[in-house]
């Protein structure tokens, strides 16, 4: 069995429809202040691009790195504005209709002269219509902005979305070596889908691995298992990266360990 993608890719973006829902659902409720914690910073960006997009509303980002940066290309300001100051100045008064998605914002959020700024944002909601969503991996909302904040959690990607990455990481090896398939079998695929679950979308596309894995078969029914077999009469699973397997590996932790997932 080769695998080969049946899937879109989105650059590299796995969204359902339930978290843009429920997401949209927070927006339409005029609550002014979103915050996200979660490692999937691309993922979260594009809900929001997606949900400007739907509603004709105004969308932007902004990072320490890059200042603010318009969607669309016609929003952008006309002026730099690069620093968190500088953001939260221009939301307040420039800003109408808008979606802004803050990244690296967490340690802006101990002072409290940023903390001053995004509460006016919020008392000021029903003049401009804009909401903020602030992005971290850790996020904690002084006391102050709690009133004004509301909580959205990714989901962790169910099997069908982890499949979709096993079979993505696989596609981009291939394509990075000269179009190699990848060849495994259903249970592989299936082994390697349980012990990705309960990771982000981020860490399950690190973890996948590139190159091959495939379990079970006779010996040499590939070319991969040629002179490899089973181990004492037990399915084994060999963990390989283009021609190089690793030893065999017959439970499921023993594979989880070789793929390097955590907990293992």
């Amino acid at each position: 069995m080769s695998l080969q993608s049946n899937y879109g890719v989105n650059n590299g973006m796995l969204a359902t429809e339930s978290p843009l829902r429920d997401l949209a659902a927070i927006i339409r409720s005029r609550t002014p202040l979103i915050a996200v914690e979660s490692n999937e910073e691309p993922q979260v960006v594009q809900l929001v691009r997606e949900i400007g997009r739907q509603f004709q509303l105004r969308a932007f980002s902004w990072t320490v790195t890059e200042g603010l940066q318009a969607f669309d290309p016609a929003d952008q300001p006309s002026k730099s504005v690069m620093e968190s100051q500088e953001v939260l100045a221009y939301i307040k008064s420039s800003s109408e209709n808008s979606l802004f998605v803050l990244l690296d914002f967490s340690p802006y959020l101990q002072n409290a002269l940023h903390v001053r700024f995004l509460k006016d944002i919020a008392l000021a909601y029903s003049r401009h219509y804009s909401t903020v969503v602030l992005v971290a991996s850790a996020l904690t909302v002084p006391e102050d902005l709690r009133q004004f904040t509301a909580r959205f959690k990714l989901p962790l990607p169910a099997q069908e979305e982890l499949r979709q990455i096993v079979y993505e990481v696989a596609a981009e090896w291939g394509s990075e070596h000269n179009r190699q398939e990848v060849q495994t079998t259903n249970k592989a695929v299936e082994l390697l889908v349980r012990n990705l679950t309960g990771l982000t979308a981020t860490d399950a596309r690190r973890l996948a691995p590139g190159g091959a894995i495939v379990v079970g078969g006779e010996t040499d029914s590939s070319a991969l298992l040629a002179g490899r077999d089973r181990v004492g009469g037990a399915d084994a699973a060999y963990v390989c990266r283009g021609p190089v397997c690793d030893l065999p590996v017959t439970g499921s932790p023993e594979l989880a360990a070789a793929l390097g997932v955590p907990g293992s």
